[in-house]
């Protein structure tokens, strides 16, 4: 059976490698279910829906290579059931979950395979009812055949323009015990999965903030007086694009700290911008305000920065 391999541009996998997380959610539903009959076809009868999120560093080293496989580290892979009481969901443990690529030249045979670790304690959640999976497996279909290049880096997206269910049986095993003959399977329904933008900001380079949650702090400067100007770098770590970057102030004393036009409004995966802040008070004593980076995030628009200093 053929599987999916990413269909990256080779510059993209020149990029530097930096560190960063990349996430990519599949849906899909179940098709099969070979187990008995009973609580768990009950629970988890064909049909039920399933999403499945897998997180990775792009700037990871393979575990291990071959002229043909590559094998990364995931840094985590939840599968969700949808079920007739409510959702469950298992949680692959810090450093069990990995993915592998296998790459044969012209494409007949290319790759993508996540997969949590082997055996219940390589999960969060152990036990449905009184069942324990063993092993949640994604193999995914590549119909244009189009490979990657190269094996590494891991890759920092995933291209699904030209994939469909229609051509390409992707698959989800969900395995109840290490036989591997007694499973849950779902195939994903929809022809394209989310993309995600994600953003990042550092100050310095290569030190992360958290929103809203690190301050930064220009110290003591002289009333009419600028201090040296900070950069800021934007990076976007998702697979979606991320865009509508604009820089807003808000606080008392906004004017106060003047930023300088952003170096671009839209990132593509693995994309950076920067932009510089400096401090310029106009009366002594305690100045502070907000930075605001608006942007397409989900869960981080706006991307807030407390900023502050002290006028002399």
């Amino acid at each position: 059976m053929k599987t999916f391999l990413p269909a990256i541009a080779a510059a993209c996998l020149a990029a530097s490698a930096t560190a960063g997380t990349v996430s990519y959610t599949f849906k899909g539903i179940t098709t099969t279910n070979f187990v008995e009959t009973g609580d768990i076809t009950t629970e988890f009868p064909v049909g039920t829906p399933w999403t499945l999120r897998v997180d990775w560093d792009r700037a990871a080293t393979p575990l291990g290579q071959t002229a043909t496989q590559c094998q990364y580290r995931l840094t985590n892979l939840t599968l969700t059931l949808n079920g007739v009481t409510g959702p469950w969901s298992t949680s692959s443990l810090a450093g069990k979950p990995s993915f592998a690529l296998n790459y044969i030249s012209g494409g007949t045979q290319d790759e993508i395979q996540f997969t949590s670790g082997w055996g219940p304690a390589d999960h969060s959640n152990q036990n449905i009812k009184n069942w324990q999976p063993y092993s949640v497996n994604l193999v995914l279909s590549d119909p244009t055949g189009t490979a990657i290049p190269a094996l590494t880096p891991a890759p920092a997206a995933i291209d699904f323009t030209d994939w469909s269910p229609l051509v390409a049986k992707s698959y989800l095993k969900l395995y109840l015990n290490n036989a591997g003959n007694r499973y849950i399977s779902g195939e994903i329904k929809s022809a394209r999965s989310t993309f995600q933008p994600e953003i990042s900001v550092q100050q310095p380079a290569g030190v992360e903030l958290t929103d809203a949650k690190s301050p930064r702090n220009f110290g003591g400067v002289a009333v009419g007086k600028t201090s040296a100007a900070r950069t800021f770098v934007i990076r976007n770590t998702g697979n979606g694009t991320l865009s509508g970057l604009k820089i807003n102030k808000s606080g008392l004393h906004k004017a106060e700290f003047v930023a300088s036009p952003l170096s671009a409004t839209s990132l593509a995966p693995g994309g950076r911008a920067t932009f510089k802040v400096s401090f310029k008070p106009k009366a002594k004593g305690a100045r502070s305000a907000k930075i605001s980076i608006a942007n397409n995030d989900a869960n981080e628009n706006p991307f807030d920065i407390p900023v502050s200093g002290n006028g002399k």
